[in-house]
């Protein structure tokens, strides 16, 4: 029986080296400095990395152009003017850092996205003035694009995401803003989930929210946006959706969120229809002179599942002993893997350890499934061996 299995994974394997697919053509790594922006752009192909290196004291500005997959490598590099882009395609931007600690870009909007698709901006740190002004990235115009666990320290705005439909927000927080975390308006399917904000200032004028939607008037109501295990915890109001005049959505999911607020708005959804709000836990902070509340006047068909409301006011003793327990959803989005950039993981989930947290166990593979691991096995090794021969490029 060992033998016949063994003479089995011989053949697998000799029939994964004569069908592999011949080598693709070497990808690139691009170095971009300040001072060779052009002529590093002028080399880059399709599928290469772009690696910044350097104090980029102007802001970079790419436009009008398909780059077919190209990953953008900052973590060599701080952007002191962020970035623009504008009509641009299949980009991931990787681990930039945009300014500095208290200090923001002279432009409003540190990253600014126009009239594109399929962007990814993933680990990225962008700092602003201790909360005055500025918004940390705008996407406007545009589809498919992915912020995921990227900090936003200090800005006015976060994050402002507007008629930029199937889109994901993931995994990011927002620190010491003065206004608002994430702004979403003019939108249809989008996921927001695991996204926290913390430590909010006040600022004269300013209405700060960690998550506001709305409408525009003459324009479709937003629809399908799932708001999924976000935390908002201090001075702020927490996850609103306002414009009664027009309606503020329909079929918007607010499932499993964290809620702590010196406000009314907990979780708020004005004139909303055909909506869910379930596992939401909300609560008043002990300093708060308003009552954290689950508001949705106006609305119709609207759907409500264990939603917990707390009222910590007047009570005494370090918050964190005092905070009520987080309910994590384990609601599946209808839109899960079809929005975000394709060339990015579009992972939504905001609790990662959801199988092992329930018990489950995963089972004991088939024989054959081995054999086709240490086929694959074999295969990625092929794959590496052939990515350890690419070429760098220093613009």
């Amino acid at each position: 029986m060992a033998k016949a299995w063994m003479r089995a994974l011989a053949v697998l394997v000799m029939l994964a080296a004569v069908v592999a697919p011949a080598p693709a053509a070497a990808s690139a790594t691009v170095i971009m400095t300040p001072t060779t922006i052009n002529s590093a752009l002028a080399k880059l192909r399709p599928g290469d990395r772009l690696v910044l290196q350097g104090e980029f004291t102007s802001r970079l500005f790419f436009r009008d152009r398909d780059f077919g997959n190209v990953t953008v490598d900052g973590s060599q590099a701080v952007l002191h003017q962020g970035i623009r882009l504008r009509n641009v395609q299949n980009i991931n931007i990787n681990n930039i850092t945009v300014s500095r600690p208290g200090v923001r870009t002279t432009e409003i909007f540190s990253v600014l996205i126009e009239s594109s698709r399929h962007v990814s901006v993933a680990n990225a740190t962008i700092h602003g003035p201790n909360g005055t002004s500025g918004t940390g990235l705008r996407a406007i115009n545009s589809r498919y694009i992915t912020v995921r666990d990227s900090l936003f320290q200090g800005m006015l705005d976060g994050l402002n995401l507007a008629a930029s439909p199937d889109s994901l927000i993931a995994h990011n927080r927002f620190v010491g803003g003065g206004a608002d975390g994430i702004k979403l308006w003019d939108n249809q399917r989008v996921i927001v989930s695991g996204n926290s904000c913390t430590n909010f200032v006040v600022v004269a004028g300013a209405h700060p929210d960690c998550i506001q939607l709305w409408s525009l008037a003459g324009r479709p109501l937003q629809s399908d946006i799932f708001v999924l295990n976000n935390s908002a915890i201090g001075d702020q109001q927490a996850f609103a959706s306002f414009d009664p005049k027009s309606g503020s959505g329909d079929r918007l999911t607010f499932a499993g969120n964290y809620a702590i607020t010196t406000t009314a708005h907990g979780v708020s959804c004005y004139g909303c229809s055909n909506s869910l709000f379930q596992d939401n836990v909300i609560s008043s902070m002990p300093n708060s002179p308003w009552r954290a509340q689950l508001l949705t006047p106006g609305g119709t068909n609207n759907v409500f599942i264990n939603n917990q409301i707390f009222d910590l006011r007047g009570r005494q003793g370090p918050l964190e002993s005092l905070l009520p327990a987080r309910v994590w959803s384990a609601l599946v989005p209808s839109i899960a893997g079809l929005v975000g950039s394709q060339h990015d993981n579009q992972r939504w989930q905001a609790f990662a350890p959801m199988a092992r947290a329930s018990g489950m166990v995963e089972p004991v593979p088939e024989p054959a499934t081995w054999l086709m691991m240490m086929v694959g096995f074999l295969l990625i090794g092929r794959s590496l061996r052939r990515q350890s021969r690419l070429r760098t490029v220093v613009a």
